[in-house]
């Protein structure tokens, strides 16, 4: 396991993965220089996730959806690292914790009781000229700046003639009077229209863990502090979805609800914080792209004690990544008094009789996956010049087939045609849809059946590639574009001293390795002997 002093640091990815399985690759400093980010580039990554497959428009082929997203294979391989991490961390490894899964369809009175069918609301102001509608909280905030969550409609109404602001789409300033809009999506139950019960698909996750505290504490004969742990689509009717997978109308939540004593609420709350701050280091994003917003007494949703949220800076620009919130007692209560039930907490050993307030770190899958994206996203200049002294490979050795490889470093270096660039994902290893790719140096069948029994020793233990097709330089850069970690090439000696170079992904550095060495690291197997002839 990754220790604490490793969090947020910008060192090798298969150092990383040394540290985790024991792996015995040292790479020197990387010597590429960053060219650029996402920062700015939202385009550009958005066509490198189509492009490789990560994620790309659902339905395309009819003209699709506005944010409707299908993940592809690399998505759907980092979207489950992403969430089996999440509960690995937050739920089983913990104590204190128990996970959850509750419907999407709930009985429409929890969402009146919580409040979401009088309050679940944003304010929408629509254009006379295009009609297109927007939501003026949102316009005011992007044009003045910061503006108070529940400004009245009157208020922004008033901003938005004040500072004359345009409307998006048609850029006239001719607006309707703004108006509240309900975010919950309806539907109904029954088999006879007429005689069918309106229903809700839910908007959070929330709500499934407070109906059913009383039921999960006294099952599990838990004490408090107890965590209820979920993940699960919520769905939306956003007013102006977009920004890529920022602002979605379905989409995937991690939510824990955290349940503790009055007196210990707030010291819990800043636990969360910085757990869910230090859980974003860990596993890479960077320390500067990220900070905290407390919110005033003024403007804390009216359900809050306490509210911060960990912004992350995004392509477009800073947005909100993860809110921690003191939720109070409201939700139990509100549900006791509207369904006449008891919820309280009774403690088994004390008898002490009390509504316990909940903490909520809530995020977004779909919002954290682009986040992990986006702050991986570099595009980098690599130097002429080959960093190691030479024109050999990088441990300096040739072997009978040393030219092949020369050849394959200097294309990847750019040697003899000036700087090159390539794009790449430096995701931590743990995130990386691929641990690893194994490639044959050659379309070669003895090559092929090398790399092909090493392929089938680690895919029983950790995710791999085997990626034959086109000249090792390119394999790289593939590579290198999803993220993964390390590359392992079988060449012709390989057949002769049974060892394999593994390049590492953010240094480019290679190193040669004994085959039952890399497989015993990579595996975690005790003894391994495997010649692969």
């Amino acid at each position: 396991r990754i220790t604490q002093s490793t969090w947020g640091s910008e060192s090798s990815a298969v150092q990383m993965i040394s540290r985790r399985l024991g792996c015995m690759i040292k790479c020197r400093p990387f010597s590429s220089t960053v060219m650029g980010t996402a920062e700015g580039n939202q385009d550009a990554l958005i066509a490198l996730c189509k492009h490789r497959g990560f994620i790309f428009p659902a339905a395309d082929i009819y003209g699709g959806m506005t944010t409707s997203f299908a993940y592809g294979p690399l998505g759907v391989l980092l979207k489950k690292n992403i969430a089996d991490l999440w509960w690995k961390d937050f739920v089983s490894d913990r104590e204190d914790c128990v996970g959850l899964e509750s419907p999407l369809l709930l009985h429409p009175q929890v969402w009146r009781s919580a409040g979401h069918v009088d309050n679940f609301s944003d304010p929408l102001i629509e254009c006379r000229s295009c009609h297109r509608r927007s939501r003026a909280d949102k316009l005011v905030e992007e044009t003045v700046g910061k503006t108070k969550s529940n400004g009245s409609l009157e208020e922004l109404a008033s901003c938005i003639n004040e500072h004359r602001i345009c409307c998006p789409f048609c850029k006239k300033t001719d607006w309707a009077a703004p108006k509240q809009f309900n975010l919950l999506f309806k539907t109904s139950v029954g088999a006879v229209e007429t005689e069918s019960e309106e229903i809700f698909l839910r908007p959070e996750t929330a709500q499934g863990a407070y109906v059913s505290f009383n039921q999960i504490y006294t099952s599990m004969r838990r004490r408090l502090p107890l965590g209820i742990g979920q993940t699960g689509k919520s769905f939306r009717n956003e007013i102006s979805p977009g920004n890529f997978l920022y602002r979605l109308r379905e989409f995937e939540q991690m939510e824990l609800q955290y349940f503790v004593h009055p007196s210990e609420a707030q010291r819990s709350f800043h636990y969360w914080v910085s757990f869910c701050r230090d859980w974003l280091l860990k596993l890479g994003i960077r320390n500067s792209s990220m900070r905290l917003h407390e919110y005033p007494t003024n403007e804390l949703a009216h359900y809050a004690k306490s509210t911060t949220d960990i912004e992350f800076k995004f392509p477009f620009g800073w947005g909100e990544l993860w809110g921690i919130a003191n939720r109070s007692d409201f939700d139990l209560k509100r549900h006791a008094a509207e369904s006449k039930r008891d919820l309280s907490y009774v403690d088994m050993v004390t008898r002490d009789k009390f509504y316990p307030y909940v903490i909520e770190p809530a995020v977004g899958l779909d919002r954290l996956f682009f986040a992990f994206l986006s702050d991986a996203y570099r595009i980098e200049r690599i130097p002429r010049t080959d960093p190691n002294g030479g024109n050999g490979n990088a441990n300096g050795s040739t072997g009978s087939n040393g030219n092949a490889i020369n050849k394959e470093e200097k294309e990847e270096k750019g040697q003899g045609e000036g700087d090159s660039t390539r794009v790449v994902l430096r995701l931590s290893p743990l995130l990386s849809p691929y641990k690893y790719a194994i490639m044959p140096l050659m379309k070669k069948d003895e090559l092929v059946h090398t790399a092909k029994v090493i392929f089938d020793k680690l895919k029983k233990h950790c995710s791999v590639d085997f990626d034959v097709s086109g000249s090792i330089g390119k394999r790289y850069r593939r590579q290198d574009e999803i993220g993964t970690p390390a590359c392992v090439t079988v060449d012709f000696d390989s057949l002769e001293d049974q060892m394999v170079t593994v390049r590492d992904r953010d240094s480019m550095h290679q190193k040669r390795v004994s085959i039952d060495v890399f497989i015993q690291s990579a595996t975690g197997m005790s003894t391994p002997t495997l010649r692969v002839v």
